[in-house]
């Protein structure tokens, strides 16, 4: 067995030097013991204007050179099918389609022959799909992913998508922190990774507006059949509870946070409850005013009816 193992290496090596020697006739290395059907063809350095249309560069294609699979091209390099290149490089069956190619700038681009940086970045790498193209950034569990597709995915809209393929997470990080969190039920954290609502802030918000919508706004308090509670009961209350009625202590707030939208109709609904004690306050003050006006009247007509007493006598 021994023996056998040596005499197909021998032959083996043997072929291969054959073949580097034949390859450095027409100045490139021809790899492989099917010839002519060589499995990897090899170019390196050699002049221009050599035999068969060789120029620069490195190939590795398929036995007729019809197609080149990974092509590493230098200065004016020339296929087989006669198309020039400016130093590109790629990996794919032609120029023309290409699965990668690498620019002499450094850009990358898959699936597209120009990579598209009008703006002059000093790299870029574009992955470019007819109608829809995707990124992803994996491990094991995790799918992380950047999509572009013409006419939405994942329920969302047409256009550019990120976020994860699986049931995690997902996070905006700056200086190694994670500043923006959302959880795959939506929910939504700004300085915190454990929100409990469709959006948790841990710090200020500001705004030049802010449109809360809201249903069952308190204009009920205006209907006839509404029952407003006396001032009596309502200072008994506020002796006893130290808030007003229907509005949460400070405690629950501390502790449960304020509704902005329930606060807006719980201070709506105090307004207009006082509204109503003000209008009544003042319908008994203009009848307590009308009583005394009718009094005065009367004290002063009685008054002259003193003095025409007294003139008589």
């Amino acid at each position: 067995m021994k023996n056998k193992i040596l005499k197909t290496t021998g032959i083996a090596l043997s072929i291969f030097f054959t073949h580097i020697a034949s390859a450095q006739q027409d100045n490139r290395v021809q790899i492989g013991l099917d010839a002519p059907a060589y499995g990897v063809n090899l170019l390196a350095n050699f002049g221009t204007g050599v035999p068969g249309g060789w120029a620069r560069g490195y190939r590795i294609s398929n036995n007729d050179d019809s197609e080149s699979f990974i092509q590493l091209g230098t200065n004016g390099y020339l296929d087989a099918a006669g198309k020039s290149f400016q130093s590109y490089s790629y990996i794919g069956k032609n120029y023309d389609r290409p699965f990668m190619i690498f620019q002499p700038d450094g850009n990358i681009g898959i699936g597209t022959t120009t990579v598209e940086n009008n703006e002059g970045w000093e790299k870029a790498l574009q992955i470019n799909g007819t109608d829809h193209a995707k990124l992803l950034v994996t491990t094991n569990a995790v799918r992380t992913g950047m999509w572009s597709h013409s006419s939405g995915y994942y329920g969302a809209v047409a256009g550019g998508m990120v976020g994860t393929h699986t049931n995690h997470p997902f996070s905006i990080v700056t200086n190694g922190v994670s500043k923006v969190t959302i959880l795959s039920n939506g929910y939504t954290g700004i300085g915190t990774t454990t929100p409990t609502e469709r959006l948790a802030v841990n710090g200020n918000i500001r705004a030049k507006e802010i449109k809360v919508e809201s249903a069952n706004w308190p204009d009920y308090v205006f209907e006839e059949d509404y029952k407003l509670i006396p001032l009596a009961e309502v200072e008994a209350f506020i002796k006893v509870n130290k808030h007003l009625p229907d509005v949460p202590s400070a405690k629950k707030i501390e502790e449960d946070g304020l509704s902005v939208g329930e606060m807006n109709k719980l201070l709506m609904k105090k307004i207009e409850e006082l509204t109503l004690h003000l209008i009544e306050k003042e319908k008994r003050q203009e009848i307590l005013s009308q009583r005394v006006h009718m009094l005065i009247e009367k004290v002063d007509q009685q008054a002259g009816e003193i003095n025409q007493l007294k003139n008589k006598r």
